[in-house]
């Protein structure tokens, strides 16, 4: 299973990536909640920037129906994507949820 692999691969080089797409696989495979806690788990200041941590808690956020919360996240993605397309994508994501000002 992938997220055993993501295991592994943590085990040998715990950078913040594999640790965010860690979580993501746990995700997949164990439900939202799982990989947000895993998620959770990774420093914050570690993470407090990094434009991927945002997106994917985003997204479980968003599967866990905890919109508000996920506006924020998605927010946050947005702020820091680099890539006119990363963040076009975040943006259409954070339309679907709706909001004051936002396309449902």
């Amino acid at each position: 299973m992938i997220a055993d692999l993501y295991e592994v691969l943590i085990r040998g080089w715990p950078s913040t990536g594999a640790r965010v797409a860690g979580a993501a696989a746990t995700a997949e495979a164990f439900g939202a909640q799982a990989g947000l806690d895993r998620l959770d788990a990774i420093e914050a200041d570690t993470v407090a920037s990094y434009q991927p941590w945002w997106a994917v808690r985003a997204h479980l956020l968003a599967r866990l129906r905890r919109d508000a919360e996920a506006i924020e996240a998605y927010e946050r993605a947005i702020g820091r994507a680099e890539d006119a397309d990363v963040r076009a994508f975040l943006q259409s994501r954070r339309a679907r949820l709706g909001g004051p000002g936002r396309a449902v």
